[in-house]
């Protein structure tokens, strides 16, 4: 899979579960906009829950004035039932993407959590650098990356049980321009 298909099959999973419109995903991926209308008919025919699950948080967020995350943190939205179109779709948008993006960020958080508290207990002297999304920059001693590498795989990977098992791809290297992929110990 080329770098660019890749963009392009980001852009059209996320960019549909988020709403973006036919006009958005023709400019976003190259595609005219009778081939993004004809793709967007097709993706919702071929996976006719994922309209559902989005119509179900819109419908919720309109009634209730607020989504929550898989464990239960809630965004409230007071402009759902705005009588301004555009802010309406605006509030909508923010409410379907809520659910996912922000329990992906309730699972990464719980993940460092699980990251700091496994340090402390095994005595090691990584140092978290950053978070990006859902990935986690660790700054290892040579040493101990092994045992780091073990807990980032048991911690991160068993942070939550879903029904679709998450699955963590540890890199390393010298730059962060030069990670290569480290197999499971």
């Amino acid at each position: 899979m080329t770098p660019d298909m890749r963009r392009i099959a980001k852009v059209v999973n996320f960019g549909i579960l988020y709403g973006l419109s036919e006009f958005g995903l023709a400019r976003d991926t190259r595609m005219t906009q009778a081939e993004a209308r004809a793709f967007i008919a097709q993706y919702f025919a071929r996976f006719p829950a994922v309209q559902g699950y989005l119509e179900s948080v819109r419908e919720h967020a309109h009634r209730y004035g607020w989504v929550s995350t898989l464990f239960g943190r809630r965004r409230y939205f007071s402009e759902i039932n705005s009588r301004i179109h555009q802010r309406k779709l605006a509030q909508e948008r923010m409410a379907v993407n809520m659910p996912l993006q922000g329990t992906a960020a309730d699972i990464i958080k719980k993940a460092m959590i699980g990251m700091e508290q496994s340090q402390t207990a095994r005595g090691t002297h990584e140092r978290m650098l950053v978070q990006v999304h859902d990935e986690l920059l660790f700054e290892v001693p040579l040493g101990e990356l092994e045992k780091v590498q073990n807990d980032v795989h048991s911690i991160m990977e068993g942070v939550v049980e879903l029904e679709v098992p998450l699955l963590v791809e540890v890199k390393q290297g010298t730059r962060w321009g030069a990670m290569h992929p480290v197999p499971r110990g």
